[in-house]
């Protein structure tokens, strides 16, 4: 009697197993996949909110520093014709030109006003803005009181978008004050 020859293939263990270990390939290189996607997209929104923010500390620290002062011998400080507004979340001020200049948040924006009444037009400056805060203080590192003890103004704004929360703090010396 002749031999039969085996059959070629697979058992089904085998072929289990096959089944089993490509899932986990597929699984371990999708998690992979998606933490890389993820990450750049994250690095794209952040990317994104500093050149906003950098954007609008640099236009905020510029009028800021043309901050009026009112001389009284050798020094110059700020009074309260110079800085009319002196909130923590609005600021509104007068610079060496005497045209009006305010900082505040409105609906998630970074607004810039030009003049120093309500009624005043205003500018975005930048987008996805969930909070700032201005600090006034005096010479000694103290917060100022009153305007004319004035002598940095520390600004921190925080912008959000996508998950992401940056925040940015800048401290600005008007040059006319000394």
């Amino acid at each position: 009697m002749p031999k039969k020859k085996p059959i070629a293939g697979f058992t089904l263990i085998e072929m289990l197993m096959a089944i089993v270990l490509m899932g986990i390939i597929a699984t371990v290189t999708a998690v992979t996949m998606y933490q890389g996607v993820r990450a750049f997209h994250q690095t794209g929104t952040r990317n994104d909110l500093t050149e906003e923010a950098r954007l609008a500390i640099d236009r905020l620290s510029k009028e800021l520093m043309l901050t009026r002062c009112t001389q009284a011998g050798a020094a110059c400080a700020a009074q309260a014709a110079d800085i009319t507004r002196m909130l923590v979340n609005d600021m509104r001020f007068v610079n060496i030109e005497n045209a009006g200049r305010g900082f505040r948040v409105n609906a998630g924006s970074l607004m810039m006003r030009s003049g120093v009444l309500d009624a005043d037009p205003e500018e975005t400056l930048a987008g996805n803005v969930s909070a700032l805060s201005f600090t006034y203080l005096d010479r000694n590192g103290g917060v100022a009181a009153v305007v004319s003890d004035v002598w940095l103004i520390g600004v921190n704004i925080t912008l959000s978008n996508l998950g992401e929360t940056l925040d940015f703090t800048v401290n600005i010396n008007p040059r006319t004050f000394r």
